[in-house]
């Protein structure tokens, strides 16, 4: 009998540890010694799907940066920049080679043949966040279909390696990639460095393990370098990126100019001042929501609206004053990102003067000096008038 209860529970046994293998993730391999992801057997159809972006599409961020979690909206902000597929890799479909780093237009080895990577980037590991050091094949190429990925991506090799890229000068603005991470589909945190190797900007990004989920940053200053990791620096992470695209677009330098005139600039009861406002585009970026202010005279405000690089506006508005005032007027816009953009202000001084106020203009600028001769002028008249009346009164 107790033979024929092991026999029945042997099915059993067998089904639970077979089901035990299937639920072990890819993310416990570095835990049991392996450390590459050219170590790990590839998967035949997807193990995961591409994380839909959260939030909104764009995020402005400190330091002039703008980021983005829609690819067509960066594409639209920032088209025509030069795109990395990795397309033309030497590693075929289904296979995963570790090659050294840095992966760049020079790169002649099993993965890159020399030139098929477009020139301006360097794709490398960089074995400073963890306790192990880079290794021979710092970086791997994931062939089409072997993560359930439709196209080549590249990764960092070593788990304990974040992966990095730095750019050749001229540094661009603007970055755009699909995000992977082929060990555990998770929040890869990105730091942005300038050209000084300064950080400007950390934030994170949804990374998945077969198609990407994008990531993109627009920055007012070039870009030197970008670093992507695993959150809990534990030799976790086989980070890396497809579809990359990067480029140096207008926008570095938005700028708005204003100027107001008076005409008249002095006026007296019932008096009319014309203003005349300018508006002028003085930056290498198009504004949108252009839009001028008068909080002393609000029949000058106007909304223009979209103005492109070296647009200018002019206007005239009236007022009718009824005192002296100094009059400012503020132009606010936005940038084509929706970040605040440019501002400007102008002044204009108005001089009212009061009706009863006599000006003895002509007679020199001190008016005091001719009283004397004022009086001479006017005794002559009387005098005149006298003596006209008495002849006619004898005659």
């Amino acid at each position: 009998m107790m033979k024929n209860f092991k026999r029945g529970l042997l099915p059993l046994f067998i089904g639970l540890g077979l089901l035990l293998v299937m639920l072990i993730p890819v993310a416990n391999l570095a835990a049991n010694g392996v450390e590459n992801l050219t170590d790990v057997t590839p998967v035949n159809g997807p193990i995961g799907d591409p994380a839909s972006p959260t939030g909104p599409a764009v995020v402005n961020g400190p330091n002039g940066l703008t980021y983005y979690t829609d690819r067509t909206t960066f594409e639209n902000d920032y088209p025509g920049l030069p795109l990395e597929d990795f397309n033309d890799t030497l590693v075929g479909p289904g296979s995963i080679i570790g090659c050294p780093a840095p992966f760049n237009s020079t790169t002649n080895n099993s993965c890159f043949a020399t030139g098929t990577i477009i020139p301006g980037v360097n794709f490398q590991d960089n074995p400073l966040n963890g306790s192990g050091g880079g290794s021979a094949n710092g970086l791997a190429v994931v062939g089409t279909g072997a993560f359930g990925n439709a196209s080549p991506t590249v990764v960092a090799n070593t788990f304990v390696d974040l992966f990095e890229v730095v750019f050749d000068a001229p540094e661009p603005n603007a970055v755009g990639m699909d995000l992977v991470d082929y060990l555990s589909a998770q929040t890869l945190n990105i730091t942005i460095y300038d050209t000084s190797d300064v950080q400007i900007g950390a934030t994170t990004g949804a990374a998945t393990n077969n198609e990407g989920s994008f990531f993109g940053v627009y920055s007012a200053a070039p870009i030197g370098r970008i670093t992507l990791e695993a959150p809990n620096n534990s030799g976790d992470g086989a980070e890396g990126v497809d579809n990359f695209s990067f480029g140096v677009v207008a926008g570095g330098n938005p700028g708005i100019a204003i100027d107001k005139s008076a005409s008249p600039s002095t006026v007296t009861t019932n008096g009319i001042v014309t203003f005349t406002i300018t508006v002028s585009n003085t930056g290498d970026v198009d504004l949108n929501n252009v839009t001028v202010s008068d909080p002393l005279v609000p029949v000058c405000d106007n909304t223009i609206g979209t103005m492109v690089v070296s647009a200018t506006v002019s206007y005239n508005c009236t007022d009718k004053p009824t005192s002296s005032y100094t009059n400012t007027v503020v132009v606010t816009s936005t940038l084509v990102t929706g970040a605040p953009g440019p501002t400007a202000t102008a002044s204009a001084a108005v001089t009212y003067t009061s009706p009863t106020s006599v000006s003895l203009a002509g007679f020199g600028e001190d008016a005091t000096a001719f009283s004397p001769l004022l009086l001479v002028v006017i005794l002559a008249l009387v005098v005149g008038f006298g003596y006209a009346i008495r002849r006619k009164v004898t005659a």
